[in-house]
């Protein structure tokens, strides 16, 4: 296991306290604690290190000046995971949490020596960055906790490394189903020639799934592919790394444009591409929490699917379905996302349905004071939802989703473009699922017996652009969703 410890950093010297896994290892003035810290300011039990699986996590416990990481005050008892370069302060006493032998895997290729064709590059830790740069993570930092949009924060992330870097190109991408096989999230620059084709190795992407690949100069020795790739797109020095393990969030990439690199610029390659590791790794770790928020609030939605064995996955048709409608009323990828996300958790307020209601058997409808509760279940969704960061983006939708064109839907009976366009997108998918479901007082209505219903609907219970978006899906298609 790669050893880690503590540094702290005074007039009077230096302290390093060794960490030994898998804790828990106590800070505090207390002499028992196993990091003491005399200073009148730090509580006698200030916070708590513990090594889960590998993973060095610090936990406040309760201190009276407060712990904070990276300048961010942790809650009571909030425990987060340090990063090599993380620094970790104990009310006035700072220090430096440091992995002994941290690095991300890179290639450097292309280089004038073959020895220096493959190498590791130490990960940059925060003490080894000027001011600038440091201003930049700090930054970056506190942007991205106040972000809920994954894609404000990916925009956030190309400036800050542009920033950092004066390369001239920058971008965030991920893998695609595309002809270039790569989609273009966020860019600075020109990382498409004018007919729109990718100039970006697509090698240095495959490769970096493992760790960052940094190539420069490609007129020496190196990865032949990587430097052939680059040399079709006229780039001499670029690097790409992943963001999140494996590139689960996507890639970053930067390349010099078609300057030439000497020794000097290979050196400041190096230096740029270690400023945007660190970069990356905040970001990283900011999606990850996102990621897990949006999983929490999806499962909810799962297990409400599935109280009702007439609709189950009721909720992912839907949004699967919503997309489709988004697409072919010419919505761009940003709004499809959300209409499908939005599809995911529309219903999410029927937790609070009860069952007498939500799973009535009887061969008869709901009566008045049953689907009162029914009604409900928007505006329930809309405020359960609200304490998500991740889902403000979505609630319109889930608030709106049985709003009628005319004004006579539910809950607040607003009509046309008062609806919010998630919620006219929604309405078509959601009422397509429902009739083409088979329910204990009907059976399920057929393809085109449900299309006319739709059809019928249009300026009345549905926009009449998402209907005629919605009619020009292929019927074979629709079958899809039925079955």
């Amino acid at each position: 296991m790669t050893e880690a410890s503590l540094i702290w950093n005074r007039a009077e010297g230096t302290t390093t306290f060794p960490l030994t896994p898998p804790g828990p290892l106590l800070i505090g003035r207390l002499p028992t604690c196993q990091i003491v810290l005399n200073d009148p300011k730090v509580s006698r039990s200030h916070a708590r290190l513990d090594c889960v699986s590998g993973v060095w996590r610090v936990q406040d416990s309760g201190s009276q000046a407060g712990t904070e990481l990276n300048g961010r005050r942790l809650a009571a008892n909030e425990s987060h995971e340090l990063s090599d370069g993380d620094v970790l302060a104990c009310g006035p006493i700072a220090m430096e949490f440091s992995m002994a032998g941290a690095h991300d895997a890179t290639m450097v290729g292309g280089a004038d020596d073959a020895k220096e064709a493959f190498e590791r590059l130490l990960a940059g830790r925060n003490q080894d960055f000027g001011h600038e740069h440091l201003a930049l993570l700090l930054d970056l930092s506190e942007t991205l906790q106040r972000e809920s949009s994954e894609q404000d924060m990916r925009a956030k992330l190309v400036e800050a490394v542009d920033q950092a870097t004066r390369f001239a190109n920058v971008a965030f991408v991920r893998r695609s189903n595309s002809t270039d096989g790569v989609e273009v999230l966020e860019s600075v620059g020109e990382v498409t020639d004018r007919s729109g084709r990718l100039r970006m190795s697509r090698t240095m992407l495959r490769n970096a799934r493992d760790g960052m690949v940094l190539v420069t100069d490609k007129g020496g020795a190196g990865d032949e592919a990587i430097v052939a790739s680059l040399e079709r797109v006229a780039v001499n020095q670029a690097f790409c790394m992943p963001v999140g393990e494996q590139g689960r969030f996507g890639f970053l990439y930067a390349d010099n444009g078609t300057g030439r690199g000497d020794l000097g610029e290979r050196e400041r390659l190096k230096e740029a591409a270690r400023v945007s590791n660190a970069l990356v790794r905040m970001a990283a770790s900011q999606f990850e929490k996102l990621a897990h928020g949006r999983d929490m609030v999806q499962l909810i939605a799962d297990a409400v699917d599935r109280r009702d064995p007439c609709t189950g996955g009721h909720s992912r048709r839907v949004a699967r379905l919503a997309r489709v409608v988004a697409q072919a009323a010419g919505l761009d990828e940003r709004m499809c996302t959300l209409v499908h996300d939005s599809g995911r958790v529309h219903d999410i307020g029927k937790i609070s349905v009860p069952d007498r209601v939500l799973l009535k058997n009887g061969p008869g409808r709901l009566d008045e004071s049953e689907f009162a509760e029914i009604r409900k279940h928007p505006q329930a969704g809309h405020d359960l939802l609200q304490a998500y960061p991740i889902m403000q983006a979505v609630l319109p939708g889930v608030l709106d989703h049985h709003e009628k064109w005319d004004g006579t839907g539910y809950p607040r009976r607003i009509k046309g473009e008062e609806i919010s366009l998630l919620g006219r997108v929604l309405a078509v998918a959601d009422v397509f699922d429902a009739i083409t479901c088979k329910r204990p007082y009907r059976d399920a209505f057929p393809l085109q017996k449900a299309r006319s219903i739709i059809e019928e609907g249009s300026g009345t219970h549905f926009d009449p652009a998402m209907v005629k978006a919605f009619m020009s899906i292929p019927e074979s298609e629709l079958r899809t969703y039925m079955e």
